[in-house]
């Protein structure tokens, strides 16, 4: 990641990019060289709500068949929103 903003793949993984300017902040999730997606990289559900995320295919965007997948997530608890935002990496 350079000074001015630029980023370069060096190697398959994920990363989160912050740009933060006094109290304001902006993200971006980057994903690199994978071979399978999620239909969603953020998420918001509603309380005591559901929502499915989808493993697709990067190779014909096709949901992704005949894989074992196994899910995990990772919590980070906002106090000054009042909510939780969840944080999925691609597995």
């Amino acid at each position: 990641m350079s000074d001015s903003g630029v980023v370069t793949a060096v190697a398959n993984g994920t990363a989160t990019v912050y740009a933060i300017c006094g109290d304001a902040r902006a993200k971006c999730n980057v994903v690199v060289g994978y071979d399978y997606y999620l239909d969603a990289t953020d998420l918001t559900v509603e309380m005591d709500s559901t929502a499915t995320l989808t493993l697709y295919s990067s190779a014909n965007q096709e949901p992704a068949t005949g894989v074992n997948v196994t899910w995990a997530l990772s919590t980070e608890i906002n106090f000054s929103k009042q909510h939780v935002i969840i944080y999925r990496s691609r597995l």
